[in-house]
């Protein structure tokens, strides 16, 4: 949801917009300059419109004008968008099935990846940011990394009582715990003095293993 109060909906066929007087556009190749119509992930900041494509890059939405920034023209790693957000910083994140990516939104450009940090996969699939600034990052079988301060942990089944490898989506309740949608460990919670609770089949009402998104 945009500052005007605008939806924005990703899917495979291009971007929909449900404006506030309930009228739809539809931004895809055949009418707008946006590098692909599948959709993989969306951020809004302020007015401008952040959009990952599955298979073309990213771009920014911006007064009517798209840029687009892929392997070819960036140092963004992978074609594949799965994620994006930004902290207080103004620094953005950027989740790909190659890594980590932290710009500026200028010229400086970094990729964490597993060769060069402690991450134990790089493809990431989320990233949730909090209120102090920490980076929550959900992978694929390389469970739940953080970044606080500068630094990259990591919380597996090996080392942790998470309850999958792969975490699909994360968000955070008013007590500051992190509940994270795995797929194939139900939905585990990373609570805040770091310990860890699972919700699956065996031990709740929640009625499948695989929890695709969790939003609170």
């Amino acid at each position: 949801i945009d500052d005007n109060n605008s939806k924005w909906i990703g899917t495979e066929t291009g971007l929909a917009k449900l404006n506030s007087d309930d009228t739809w556009e539809l931004f895809d190749e055949s009418n707008s300059d946006i590098p692909g119509n599948q959709i993989a992930s969306l951020f809004i900041d302020g007015d401008i419109v952040w959009v990952g494509t599955q298979l073309n890059g990213m771009a920014k939405f911006e007064a009517g004008v798209w840029t687009v920034y892929n392997p070819t023209n960036s140092p963004l790693p992978d074609f594949q968008v799965k994620s994006i957000q930004k902290d207080g910083n103004d620094t953005m994140w950027i989740g790909t099935p190659s890594g980590l990516v932290k710009w500026d939104g200028a010229d400086y450009w970094f990729v964490y990846n597993t060769t060069n940090s402690l991450l134990h996969s790089n493809n990431i699939n989320d990233i949730y940011i909090d209120a102090e600034n920490h980076l929550y990052i959900g992978t694929l079988n390389g469970g739940l990394s953080t970044y606080i301060d500068g630094f990259i942990d990591y919380y597996r089944t090996d080392n942790s009582l998470i309850s999958d490898n792969t975490v699909l989506s994360i968000d955070e309740d008013i007590y500051n715990n992190k509940w994270l949608a795995t797929s194939f460990g139900g939905l585990s919670v990373f609570t805040a003095d770091e310990t860890f609770l699972k919700f699956t089949p065996l031990t709740s009402d929640i009625s499948d293993w695989s929890i695709d998104v969790v939003h609170i």
